[in-house]
């Protein structure tokens, strides 16, 4: 759902700044052998120069190293603390997924 929200989003904007920060089970859209859109997430890391942005908290409770990541992807300390200082900085958080 994500992906595709952001491809809508990219589509009519063509230029809006976006990271996707992904922890708990969404850090699955980002693992190689787990997410099933990863050709999408490279097309819009390519085309558009949208973020995916990996939780470390959550990739060490899961045992998950970088080098498992797909392409480009971005790690941070904490997603809640990403997510809030983006807030911070005038940016608006939009929450998807299942």
């Amino acid at each position: 759902m994500i992906v595709r929200q952001t491809k809508n989003i990219m589509n009519i904007t063509g230029n809006a700044q976006l990271e996707v920060v992904c922890y708990g089970p969404g850090l699955d859209l980002l693992v190689n052998g787990k997410t099933t859109v990863q050709k999408e997430i490279e097309e819009l890391q390519s085309k558009f120069n949208v973020k995916f942005v990996a939780c470390e908290f959550t990739m060490k409770r899961r045992g998950i190293d970088k080098s498992q990541l797909i392409t480009q992807v971005l790690t941070v300390p904490a997603a809640v603390l990403e997510i809030s200082s983006r807030e911070q900085e005038g940016w608006s958080y939009v929450k998807a997924g299942y």
